[in-house]
């Protein structure tokens, strides 16, 4: 008897799971409110405005993005900070609805997750470095940072940590856990370098253009791993369905473009104000 008992109690379980997983999105509309999980520190996709307080403080082209999506879905947005190797695992448990920020294409991402259609085109992918080291052709190539002993930088879980361990193998990969940290790495020596998305590391050098370079000889990529994507846990395909027609909406208004911009210049009027 206890074992019929406790092969219905497993039965139920996993259809509740299932339906849980199919109605995700009918949860997000009964709840009036969606919540997407971001690491807030990759201007100008998603940073902190310091000025202000509680969600309004989160700001940048993504949160704007997310805006977007509760605005279209009707319900309210709750957006989830926390660092960028664990927003992931958020999503897992769901704690999260979404996640969104700056993800780009991995195989085990597209195996483990639902992928979106792509959204924005990240730019190139390459490495930062201090004027002070490339105007003395100190680490001014890819070359010159692959040699034992030179530590490069990359944010932990991130595709540009896999690119310095792929590309530049006689190189020591070092991981932090933010865009801050690892700049902060740069600055006092620790890291001789910092991969970065293109665009990411323009604002950065924007902000503080006697510092830092980018190098112009960048990181071997293909077109799909600088496009940027919509996370959900795997098997909330109704939910990514509907995503993906609000995308196709944003894209159609030329959205993004501008929210990126305006994301730009606050970025560097907050780094003015400090």
């Amino acid at each position: 008897m206890k074992k019929i008992i406790c092969l219905v109690l497993l039965i139920i379980s996993v259809f509740g799971l299932t339906g849980c997983k199919k109605n995700v999105l009918d949860k997000i509309t009964k709840k009036g409110e969606i919540v997407i999980v971001t690491s807030p520190d990759y201007p100008a996709f998603e940073f902190t405005d310091e000025s202000k307080s509680g969600q309004d403080k989160y700001v940048g082209s993504d949160i704007e993005f997310m805006k977007y999506i509760a605005k279209e879905l009707g319900v309210t947005l709750k957006i989830e900070a926390t660092d960028f190797d664990t927003t992931l695992a958020l999503l897992s448990t769901g704690a999260a609805d979404l996640a969104i920020s700056g993800f780009t294409y991995k195989s085990e991402r597209a195996e483990n997750y639902e992928l979106s259609n792509p959204y924005y085109q990240e730019g190139s992918q390459g490495i930062i470095v201090l004027k002070s080291d490339y105007d003395k052709n100190q680490y001014n190539t890819l070359a010159k940072l692959n040699v034992a002993g030179v530590k490069v930088g990359g944010q932990s879980g991130s595709l540009q940590f896999d690119y310095i361990t792929n590309q530049l193998p006689n190189a020591t990969a070092e991981a932090f856990t933010k865009i801050a940290d690892g700049l902060l790495l740069l600055d006092n020596g620790t890291i001789k370098a910092v991969a970065l998305a293109s665009s990411v590391a323009e604002n950065i050098i924007t902000q503080q253009p006697n510092k830092y370079v980018f190098l112009e000889e960048t990181f071997t990529v293909p077109t799909e791993e600088t496009q940027l994507f919509v996370l959900a846990a795997k098997g909330q395909k109704e939910l990514i369905t509907k995503i993906n027609e609000i995308i196709a909406k944003m894209i159609a208004e030329e959205k993004y473009e501008v929210w990126f911009q305006e994301a730009t210049d606050l970025a560097a009027s907050l780094t003015e104000k400090k």
